[in-house]
């Protein structure tokens, strides 16, 4: 490859120029410095909720599509009113006296559950608090009440460890502050909310909600420490309610020039933050994004070894130097195109049949089982057993041991399919050197050491 003319020839196509545009502008919120502030994306969210209710169809309503991507969202451990749940599916909910708060402490929730008089200690506060009230019918809750824990960077909050009650002289009450502050902070605010009078009668909904982000085993990290918890991410804010309301046209055109300048500042890095982070992106961008890195796969891959070796510290050729420019002058887009290697802090790196991605030791490992999986998969046209799947892969390793189970009992596994989970715990150098050592056509890797 000539490095120098592949550079020449990415600077001069209009397609890559238009997304550097793009990916370097900033969004209004960026520009007032709240970027990625948890508050402040909480009051738009809060605003686009509550003001935006009487403008919309009410099936159309901001809060029918949060309720929509809460519900999609739901587990096994979340058991939800099945009129209520069909009534928000159907789009057809008729709700009323609709409130929408934003850091309202944990004391006020409390005080308001039992009409107290006095101050509580708990003082939590809610980034979102929802309710309103709902006509289901008969023998039907009559109220909705929605949680909202927002966190973009930072992560959910550890038990408190602060027993001082100064606000009471009821035992009782004391007591349960110091069982309230020994909690996380999801399963505090579960506490507090779990205590409602109105329980029986009300629809009780706890979000999660955080950016997606993925730990070295591609599973996303950082879930709420309380079950009763539903993880929401800013994709599902996007895809659920941000897109359709962009597209209503009830919608007055100051109001969606606000939703559009959001979905864009969703899709922006901040280049500020401890940690450049894309919180969404619609479909649209994900396809020029795809598209980018297609067209400019080659020398996107030379820019990834030259960032790799430029991190060992070693001697750069005048043509790494030149990618190492070029990325550097594309920070943004390359955040954006899930390509922002600038913290690279490890003594071993791998890159896999050309794959735009650099690999760690366990990931590398779990991406072979991935890969080898597919395989299997297809030459046997149906899904393997984990059986068959552990005797093929020693045979061709000439190995006994277990590298796929069907139980999911630590965190050190991946999942590939139902019941099928992958090993990435025991990739130690001994395994390692069995991938970079064998000739697997299907498994081209190239290794970097520092």
């Amino acid at each position: 490859m000539n490095v120098q003319e592949e550079i020449l020839k990415f600077n001069r196509n209009p397609k890559n120029r238009e997304l550097q545009n793009f990916y370097n502008s900033k969004s209004f919120m960026e520009a007032c410095g709240i970027g990625r502030s948890e508050t402040a994306h909480s009051a738009f969210l809060a605003w686009l909720i509550r003001d935006c209710d009487d403008i919309c169809r009410k099936n159309d309503t901001p809060l029918i599509w949060l309720l929509q991507a809460i519900l999609s969202r739901c587990g096994s451990n979340h058991q939800v009113n099945q009129t209520f749940q069909s009534k928000v599916m159907g789009r057809s909910l008729s709700y009323s006296n609709l409130k929408v708060e934003t850091e309202i402490t944990v004391s006020e929730i409390y005080e308001r559950y039992f009409r107290l008089n006095e101050k509580w200690e708990y003082k939590d506060r809610l980034d979102i608090y929802i309710t309103c009230d709902l006509d289901l019918g008969e023998n039907n809750p009559s109220k909705l009440e929605i949680i909202i824990e927002n966190k973009i960077a930072s992560k959910e909050g550890d038990a408190k460890l602060d027993h001082s009650v100064k606000s009471s002289t009821d035992v009782k009450r004391n007591d349960e502050y110091k069982e309230y502050v020994d909690k996380e902070q999801t399963q505090r605010y579960f506490y507090i909310i779990d205590k409602n009078p109105e329980k029986q009668n009300t629809v009780q909904l706890f979000v999660y909600l955080k950016p997606t982000e993925l730990d070295e085993d591609g599973n996303e990290t950082d879930e709420p420490k309380c079950s009763n918890f539903i993880r929401l991410n800013y994709q599902d804010i996007l895809d659920y309610i941000l897109q359709p309301m962009s597209e209503n046209q009830d919608i007055p055109e100051r109001i969606a020039w606000r939703i559009k300048d959001y979905i864009e500042g969703l899709s922006l890095p901040t280049m500020e933050a401890k940690k450049r982070i894309v919180m969404a992106r619609t479909n649209e961008e994900a396809a020029k994004l795809k598209e980018f890195k297609d067209v400019n796969h080659d020398l996107l891959m030379e820019i990834l070894k030259a960032q790799i070796n430029n991190s060992f510290h070693k001697s750069l050729t005048p043509d790494e130097y030149a990618l190492i420019e070029l990325a550097n002058s594309n920070k943004a887009l390359l955040a954006a195109a899930d390509l922002d290697f600038y913290n690279l802090k490890k003594k071993r790196y791998f890159l896999v049949n050309e794959e735009l991605k650099i690999y760690y030791d366990s990931c590398f490992g779990a991406r072979f089982l991935e890969i080898f999986y597919e395989r299997e998969k297809t030459t046997s046209n149906g899904q393997p057993s984990v059986q068959s799947l552990n005797a093929s892969l020693n045979i061709q390793l000439n190995k006994n041991k277990v590298w796929y189970t069907n139980s999911l009992d630590d965190k050190h596994k991946k999942c590939l399919a139902d019941n099928v989970y992958a090993d990435t715990n025991t990739w130690c150098d001994h395994y390692i050197s069995l991938l970079t050592s064998n000739n697997f056509p299907w498994f081209q890797c190239t290794e970097f050491k520092k």
